[in-house]
């Protein structure tokens, strides 16, 4: 399985590649790997490495890039950032998106090379690497020495939002909450927290969850408070297990219908909060779960906790 996930991700990644536009010679290029990919097909990467070197030192974009991730990620041997870099580069100036996006991350930790790293992202930008937008983004903001540099780093961040980077959503969505580099706005943030896939994303998912919770930007609304909240939960955001308890034990004594389902899923987190011990307030936590359990009934807990072990052992 290791091995396939490897050669699944140089797939993955190569068609990536493939897809942005294509320098020239890349259809050549990707003949000349054909027996270097057989070779990473089948988990042999002690194999592939000789031909991906012959082949990116005779100047093939897409055997340099193979080449850097197989040093970046240590497939054979140790990782090599160093290494990784060298051929990032290469890989870089043979058009290659991806690894211009990837030579830029290189560059962006020196602060001798803070401008070479921000025209590396802005390419990769350039060549749909959505990402290296926001990226480019905020090393303009880092590095700005005046409000016009600013702005424009702001302005790539909102536009690399806009153009799905779910990275770049969660940043914009922060700045508008906070009254960061943007104009305090409840009902934006709102907006770049729903683009940052929270579904996917648990911060954006409990970000949401707080929003409704606490009705900024719209009117307060704890059943949508809760599913937020519970969709951060369910992806081990550890922060979410307190809140959506306390909202589903709140909704359920509220209920006219319903009833039991809003207990469980009360009990549920609250056990869960409980046997994390991660909130900071830990007698908040102790007495909400005293008051859920008392409620639920025996007979309900035995697959409830089940249901908590199976959680706390795929994310902690």
């Amino acid at each position: 399985m290791k091995m396939w996930n490897k050669y699944s991700l140089v797939m993955g990644l190569l068609s990536i590649i493939i897809y942005f536009q294509r320098p020239v010679f890349a259809s050549d290029w990707e003949q000349t790997l054909e027996p270097a990919l057989a070779h990473m097909g089948a988990g042999a990467f002690d194999k592939a490495l000789p031909l991906l070197e012959e082949q990116a030192n005779n100047g093939n974009g897409l055997a340099q890039f193979n080449l850097a991730l197989f040093f970046k990620l240590g497939w054979v041997g140790e990782p090599d950032h160093n290494k990784a870099c060298v051929w990032f580069e290469k890989a870089a100036h043979n058009d290659i998106p991806v690894a211009q996006y990837e030579y830029a991350q290189c560059l962006s930790n020196n602060e001798s090379k803070v401008k070479v790293a921000i025209k590396w992202y802005k390419r990769a930008y350039e060549r749909q690497v959505i990402n290296a937008g926001c990226e480019a983004g905020q090393l303009l903001i880092k590095h700005s020495t005046d409000e016009a540099e600013l702005r424009q780093g702001v302005t790539l961040c909102i536009e690399a939002a806009e153009r799905g980077s779910i990275e770049a959503a969660l940043k914009v969505a922060g700045w508008y909450q906070n009254g960061k580099y943007l104009q305090q706005n409840y009902t934006s943030a709102m907006r770049y927290y729903t683009l940052a896939a929270p579904d996917k994303q648990p911060l954006a998912a409990f970000e949401l969850g707080k929003l409704l919770d606490a009705g900024l930007g719209v009117q307060a609304d704890s059943r949508q408070a809760a599913y937020w909240y519970e969709v951060a939960a369910s992806q081990g955001y550890a922060a979410a297990y307190l809140p959506v308890a306390a909202l589903y034990w709140k909704l359920a004594q509220e209920a006219q219908t319903n009833q039991p389902h809003l207990l469980a899923k009360a009990y549920l987190w609250g056990s869960t909060a409980k046997r994390q011990r991660l909130s900071a307030t830990p007698e908040v936590v102790e007495q909400l779960h005293e008051r859920i359990s008392a409620t639920v009934p025996d007979t309900w807990k035995e697959n409830l906790d089940k249901k908590i072990l199976d959680h706390i052992r795929r994310f902690h």
